[in-house]
């Protein structure tokens, strides 16, 4: 009976957990370009992410998320953000109901704290697959970062981690 309530508000029962004994699995590494050969998604936009080519199953129902955010504040003088957000593909979540955030205010002229932020995230999967969001901005709506410029010329340094902790299934 309890188990059936549960189900039937959304819960998803997984009896089956997978942790890797090394190091956790590094899927995303990015910042406003390409790092190395590290997978690359960009930012401002909804990305398809396949976790099957790290040894999840099609099958698995979750899986955690470790993320390490990183701000090096520029020199404009608003604060800066960094957010992500995670759903199952083609999922209704908006992409402003974040689950990992990361704030730096501006600290006046010479000062970059290069500020850290751990988050863990759970996200729902469909056939080993999540979605995922990631924006860098500024609190008065412009964005964070400048292609053309470097932090030094106004633009803020965003660095974003994704690590696949463990993931689950039935």
């Amino acid at each position: 009976m309890a188990t059936e309530l549960l189900e039937s508000i959304g819960w998803i029962q997984s009896t089956k957990m997978y942790r890797m004994d090394v190091p956790p699995i590094v899927i995303f590494s990015g910042s406003a370009g390409k790092r190395g050969d590290v997978l690359y998604y960009p930012p401002d936009k909804w990305n398809l992410v396949d976790l099957k080519p790290f040894g999840v199953t099609s099958d698995a129902t979750t899986c955690d998320i470790n993320g390490h955010m990183i701000i090096g504040h520029g020199r404009n003088p608003v604060t800066a953000i960094l957010t992500a957000c995670f759903r199952p593909p083609n999922g209704a979540q908006h992409k402003d109901n974040y689950q990992m955030i990361q704030i730096e205010p501006w600290r006046g002229e010479g000062f970059s704290s290069g500020e850290r932020h751990q988050s863990l995230a759970g996200v729902n999967l469909v056939d080993g697959c999540f979605e995922f969001y990631w924006q860098m901005l500024y609190n008065d709506g412009s964005p964070g970062y400048k292609k053309d410029k470097p932090p030094s010329e106004g633009g803020s340094d965003y660095l974003l981690n994704l690590r696949l902790e463990s993931w689950w299934r039935k």
